[in-house]
């Protein structure tokens, strides 16, 4: 199987839009082509100068999977759908114990294993996103309502090049699954 290597790059690389001659650009771009050209890995880059509209992309058209960057798109939603109903990140959602499934990396299962507890938005988003937590993933899909409403949000918001369709708990029952996650850079 070939290994993926996502790397996203945000680089602001000078303040001013004439650093960015086409040479410039140019000699980035096959620099970075050439660096990557003997090694056993798909890279993808992405470089975007938002003072003056500078782009640059290798490998732009692959599908790489997200694997957990995904939870960052999931925290959007869900902040959205909070702010859409008033809900404060203060509120606690009640959290089973069968919500906090083994076999999984999940913080919050490590410190709550017996579960049936409430847990605030703010507490199950910082774990879902500072720690990975793939149980504070799931419990906040099916807050937002699935991968669907995550994706269709992602993409309202002007995102393409994006998939997201499978929860941590269906990516864990089949290894192919994490490629239904994919983005370009």
């Amino acid at each position: 199987m070939k290994k993926h290597l996502v790397v996203i790059v945000f680089c602001a690389l000078f303040a001013s839009a004439s650093a960015f001659a086409a040479k410039g650009t140019d000699s980035l771009k096959s620099s970075i082509e050439k660096y990557l050209k003997d090694k056993k890995a798909k890279v993808g880059v992405a470089i975007l100068g938002i003072e003056d509209n500078f782009k640059l992309n290798v490998n732009e058209k692959h599908h790489y999977p997200m694997q957990s960057t995904y939870k960052f798109h999931l925290a959007l939603a869900v902040l959205d759908k909070l702010d859409k109903e008033n809900i404060s990140v203060d509120k606690k959602l009640f959290v089973k114990k069968s919500d906090l499934l083994p076999d999984t990396w999940s913080p919050l299962r490590d410190k709550y294993p017996n579960g049936n507890l409430e847990l605030s938005f703010s507490e199950i988003i910082k774990s879902t996103v500072s720690h990975s937590d793939n149980n504070g993933c799931d419990i906040l899909f099916r807050f937002v309502g699935g991968t669907n409403k995550v994706h269709n949000f992602i993409s309202k918001l002007g995102v393409k090049n994006i998939s997201i369709k499978a929860t941590e708990e269906e990516m864990h029952k089949a290894w192919n699954v994490q490629y239904t996650n994919w983005t370009t850079p």
